[in-house]
């Protein structure tokens, strides 16, 4: 039932020529674009979302990595940038994130629990199907290894709840 209500969605939208029709809103279909949006909002709202959106991030940085290493000149491409410049972009949009978000963690002196990687791979999960209406984001980004890229989005967040150290109890 959920594909197809999925499915149904993207049929409208399709239709209508939502996402077709114009390069940015084509962008917003990303799911880095949203994680770029809720850090941004994070501390300009002052919200404490620290934790889940460095797990997140890091969901997307390693996944991201992953799907390149089989994609990048195809990624370059779409992004229809020249090499130095997709290295400028790609690292502001993946890494730089994830750096801004570690380093107000430790100065801050916070900790993610695994809940928190596993709200990632919830959000991951969530966007793949209500997007794309299956884990393959080929039709998204650019045709990829798939099961490599889940595996890092997997693995990231949660293998990143063991080595952060806690030493600030969060109430």
């Amino acid at each position: 039932m959920l594909r197809s209500l999925v499915g149904s969605e993207m049929c409208i939208r399709d239709r209508l020529g939502l996402c077709a029709s114009s390069k940015y809103l084509r962008s917003v279909r990303a799911y880095t674009m949203w994680n770029c949006a809720a850090v941004v909002t994070n501390f300009a709202l002052k919200l404490r979302w620290e934790r889940p959106l460095v797990c997140n991030s890091l969901a997307i940085f390693a996944s991201y990595r992953t799907a390149s290493v089989d994609a990048h000149e195809d990624l370059r491409r779409r992004a229809g940038l020249g090499p130095f410049w997709y290295f400028v972009g790609d690292n502001a949009v993946h890494l730089l994130p994830l750096l801004v978000l570690v380093r107000w963690l430790v100065k801050h002196e916070q900790f993610c629990r695994p809940q928190h990687g596993a709200f990632a791979l919830l959000g991951q999960l969530f966007f793949a199907f209500s997007q794309g209406g299956q884990m393959d984001m080929g039709q998204i980004y650019v045709p990829h290894d798939v099961p490599f890229a889940w595996a890092a989005v997997g693995l990231g967040p949660v293998s990143y709840t063991h080595l952060t150290l806690p030493t600030k109890r969060i109430v």
